[in-house]
């Protein structure tokens, strides 16, 4: 019985090694990533490989990774030849990740892909990405350097694909780009130098695309835009210049667009005659703003075209630039059929300006009042007449109801 005993003891210990106790930390983990014929491969120093042919699982979200418990330990991530996109938060919260390999085959960065990676600093993207995913790379705190590959097929880049990359310093967007989304570089507080290719293809810039980039200095913005989304540069503090390549007979400037911009001097639009749609508040609180230079007075001014700066059409050759300044007319009392012609516009300074004031039916023009910045004024009747100074002028013409008395010449007022 006591050998029995004995032997059952020796089985149990050997159960317990077998069974019980750990597998040594650094041992190498793998296997296939759900039905897709991609496989992983965790190696004792951190390096995660992937391997295989066509996508990562689509549809996969943090949690359902098979390395998900491990994101603490990969260090450096491979993807080889043959694995043709980058599954939605494949690498998300890899915060020890220092390095990342990506290979031509790779089509598409997924949604979140390489979201919270701070301790990544560089990226290369070859030249076979068409895609970059929403938060593809948000809060990649550590992330400094972003290239793009020549030759880059890349048209998209979706919302939020590098919000908060706080130390980014510049991006040079490919050629092949058409699509910057919302808040696609929102934040990104160390980024000085945004430059697009001469022959960029870029025509959407969503809303709050570059907002909050601090220390941005300047903006070229390509030809080919259409559409700037709201708040799209809002609170670039330090932005001094735009300018616009030529403008596309469709671009439309959303809400706010440049609001904010403190140290903003200098607005450029050039190339063609072509005037933009422009919303409310484009140039809100940029109080330095000083020249917006146009292509032609043509179009410009008015409506929600800021006041207060001056509109140049510069000279070539011997010909001098050309400067406009707002004329803004009121009416007060009249309705749609009282007329003040010209209305609203800019007018060359220096030019001899004649309003007319016309009443119509049931209405009588009475008289001017606040003629601001001029200091020379005729008028005669329903004239008023004066030379544009270097300066907005606002004038506010008067109309009254009538009784359809008359007294001699002078109709009766209501209520007289």
């Amino acid at each position: 019985m006591k050998t029995i005993s004995q032997f059952g003891g020796v089985l149990l210990a050997l159960f317990l090694c077998l069974f019980l106790l750990p597998v040594p930390a650094g041992a190498e983990e793998s296997g296939k990533i759900g039905d897709s014929n991609v496989s992983w491969s965790l190696n004792e120093d951190g390096t995660l490989t992937i391997s295989g042919t066509g996508p990562m699982p689509a549809n996969y979200s943090a949690g359902q990774w098979p390395w998900d418990d491990q994101r603490d330990i990969i260090r450096a991530v491979t993807i080889e030849v043959g694995v043709t996109s980058i599954g939605d938060a494949a690498f998300s919260g890899c915060k020890s990740l220092t390095s990342i390999e990506i290979p031509d085959s790779v089509a598409s960065i997924g949604n979140y892909a390489f979201d919270n990676c701070t301790s990544l600093t560089e990226i290369e993207i070859p030249a076979s990405v068409t895609s970059i995913g929403c938060y593809a790379f948000h809060f990649c705190s550590g992330l400094k350097t972003v290239t793009f590959k020549g030759n880059s097929q890349l048209t998209t880049i979706e919302a939020s694909a590098f919000q908060a990359c706080t130390i980014l310093s510049s991006i040079n967007i490919p050629a092949s780009v058409t699509f910057i989304g919302d808040h696609a570089f929102l934040s990104c507080t160390g980024l000085q130098t945004v430059t697009f290719d001469i022959d960029s293809k870029l025509e959407t810039i969503g809303a709050s695309a570059f907002q909050a980039c601090t220390i941005l200095s300047s903006i070229n913005i390509p030809a080919n835009v259409t559409s700037i989304g709201n708040s799209a540069f809002y609170a670039c503090l330090y932005l001094t210049t735009v300018t616009f390549n030529g403008v596309s007979e469709r671009l439309s400037i959303g809400d706010g667009a440049f609001e904010s911009c403190v140290f903003l001097e200098t607005v450029t639009f050039s190339g063609t005659s072509n005037v933009p749609t422009i919303q409310k508040d484009i140039f809100e609180n940029c109080y330095n703003l000083t020249t917006i230079n146009i292509p032609t007075a043509q179009g410009y001014g008015g409506g929600n075209w800021p006041t207060g700066v001056n509109y140049v059409v510069p000279g070539t050759g011997e010909q001098k630039d050309t400067t406009y300044r707002h004329l803004i007319v009121k009416k007060i009392g009249g309705d749609k059929s009282c007329t003040v012609t010209p209305g609203t516009s800019l007018v060359q300074v220096g030019t001899q300006v004649t309003l007319t004031a016309v009443a119509g039916s049931g209405y009588y023009f009475t008289d001017w009042e606040d003629v601001e910045n001029v200091e020379e004024v005729g008028v005669t009747a329903n004239q008023l007449s004066f030379k544009m100074p270097a300066a907005d002028v606002t004038v506010t013409a008067n109309f009254e109801k009538t009784t359809g008395i008359y007294i001699g010449k002078t109709p009766l007022k209501e209520n007289t």
